[in-house]
């Protein structure tokens, strides 16, 4: 399977400056091994970020960092019942600041999901990271979790709700955000889905409002 982020807009603003970040072309390779396993390729493509402050505006483009993971499901890989997988992973920093990550970063993804009927999902995902410093050497905690509700409202549409929470212990600066997401898919045919939806900080430390849309196809 490919999954392509055409376009992922996020913008971030405080009394001080704006800060306005947009991400084409996020791609990313699934390629199954065995009912249970598959490995994933990824990378950011292309990004652009723009700054204004009171000294002016600023403008980047930059590439991205390259995304490695392994993801093993422990038991019902279809997705019905109870289901459990873990997921190592590791950026390779191919990128520069502001886009990529400047050094390399690692981690690992516990996805949870209970099928409570045909139409109706939840979902935890937990992750913990050594995540790349801010100015882009040397590492550090960050853990999270999200908390969804997914929804087939026909065969073709289905829809998700999502609440996360980060803490990310920067030696920057430490912070904590929550955000509340929401995102739609529409099933074209049995290969090809098209996806879009929105993210909204529900507090201060969070970018205030992100907008994306892409597609997966299944090979």
């Amino acid at each position: 399977m490919v999954e392509v982020g055409v376009a992922d807009w996020q913008r971030e603003q405080n009394e001080e400056q704006r800060t306005d970040t947009l991400i084409g072309s996020d791609l990313l390779l699934r390629y199954g091994l065995a009912p249970h396993t598959e490995v994933q390729l990824g990378w950011t493509a292309i990004g652009r970020e723009w700054m204004h402050d009171a000294s002016g505006r600023s403008r980047q483009t930059r590439i991205g960092d390259v995304f490695l993971a392994v993801r093993r499901n422990l038991g019902h890989p279809d997705g019905e019942g109870f289901n459990l997988a873990v997921q190592p992973f590791v950026t390779i920093p191919v990128g520069r600041l502001p886009i990529g990550g400047g050094t390399w970063a690692a981690g690992a993804i516990l996805p949870v999901g209970y099928q409570v009927s045909d139409a109706v999902q939840v979902q935890f995902t937990g992750e913990v990271d050594a995540a790349a410093d801010e100015v882009g050497s040397g590492r550090h905690l960050a853990y999270s979790g999200i908390m969804g509700l997914a929804v087939a409202l026909s065969d073709a549409v289905s829809t998700t709700t999502e609440v996360m929470v980060e803490r990310d212990r920067d030696p920057a600066g430490h912070a904590t955000t929550v955000l509340a997401a929401f995102s739609g898919g529409y099933q074209v045919n049995e290969a090809l889905q098209v996806d879009g939806g929105t993210a909204i900080g529900l507090n201060a430390d969070t970018p205030d409002v992100r907008l994306f849309v892409g597609f997966s196809r299944r090979f």
